[in-house]
């Protein structure tokens, strides 16, 4: 079975949703990220892209940009806020444009995750998956990425957090699950949507569409 029919059939059975968050969550989250969300929370995206590189299937994520007002210096997932109108899917590939300079036509959309609620920056995010039959060429915007970072499938099925200390301005200490990738952290949200996705992809996805 090939990675995208596997991937579209994990995809089609029923999420994980807070069985898998919270192996992910920080201790001080109390299930907020379930909601209830706020009237005023404002509707996001982000997009979980597969892609063949080397031979191997991939996915992208983005060292945010220091400077930004909202999660700096964090490893995300490529989306941002929706324009109004936008559906969840129209935002998430605008953004993989804008952040990364990719064409977004043969970008293949394949289903979505669980939504999640941000509540330090009152987000509800809508994380969608999709796959791209070619190696993309990445021209990142540097007004938003500082890096790219390209996580092998293979790499990413075997991730398990790690509990470390964080501190949130302005003295706040926490306890919260990160995986060490390269020379960063992924953590927080990023952490929460991609451990719904390594969860359906350990329980769906057979071995030989891994590649």
């Amino acid at each position: 079975m090939n990675f995208l029919t596997a991937l579209c059939q994990a995809l089609s059975r029923p999420l994980p949703g807070v069985r898998a968050h919270r192996q992910f969550a920080p201790e001080l989250a109390y299930g907020r990220h379930q909601g209830p969300q706020p009237a005023d929370a404002r509707a996001a995206a982000v997009l979980a892209l597969f892609y063949p590189r080397d031979q191997v299937w991939k996915l992208v994520l983005t060292l945010r940009s220091d400077h930004l007002p909202d999660h700096p210096g964090q490893v995300s997932l490529p989306g941002g806020v929706l324009k109004p109108g936008e559906s969840a899917e129209q935002g998430a590939l605008r953004e993989l444009n804008e952040e990364l300079g990719v064409a977004t036509e043969r970008v293949e959309l394949v289903g979505r995750l669980s939504p999640i609620y941000v509540f330090n920056s009152n987000f509800i995010v809508q994380p969608v998956v999709g796959v791209l039959d070619e190696s993309p060429v990445f021209r990142s915007n540097a007004s938003e990425v500082a890096e790219v970072l390209e996580v092998p499938l293979a790499d990413l099925l075997k991730w398990m957090p790690e509990d470390r200390q964080w501190k949130l301005p302005p003295s706040v200490s926490i306890t919260a699950p990160a995986i060490s990738w390269q020379h960063t952290q992924v953590w927080g949200a990023t952490l929460l949507i991609l451990g719904e996705l390594i969860n359906v992809l350990r329980e769906n996805l057979p071995q030989d569409a891994v590649g």
